[in-house]
């Protein structure tokens, strides 16, 4: 009979390798085995992958949502620097130094609140 024991329920698979435990009880005391034991019950296993169908209805639906999203920002950001820039081009010399001495004040009280 050997003294080395196969703790094989503990076998933790990640990327297709399997790791296998094996220890030597003749050189460990009772207070470090179940220190092992311990330490392989914390073991976290990965885990299960959450959307295994990626081809699957609520799956196009999402990304559809998605790339929608994404679409209807980036037209909404493309209308606020048009209207930005035409507001600004439209904007006289004296509405221009009003609105650029408004935000020194601003940025002023910002520094002193800080």
């Amino acid at each position: 009979m050997s003294a080395l024991i196969k703790f094989s329920n503990l076998a933790f698979f990640k990327d297709g390798l399997a790791l296998f435990c094996y220890f030597d009880l003749a050189t460990l005391n009772r207070g470090e085995i179940l220190d092992l034991f311990v330490y392989f019950l914390l073991i976290k296993i990965p885990p299960k992958r959450q959307n295994i169908g990626h081809r699957t209805s609520a799956a196009k639906r999402k990304r559809e949502e998605r790339q929608n999203e994404t679409e209807e920002t980036a037209q909404r950001n493309e209308g606020n620097r048009l209207y930005m820039s035409q507001s600004y081009a439209t904007e006289s010399s004296q509405q221009h130094e009003a609105r650029n001495e408004a935000r020194r004040v601003r940025i002023r009280e910002l520094r002193q609140s800080l």
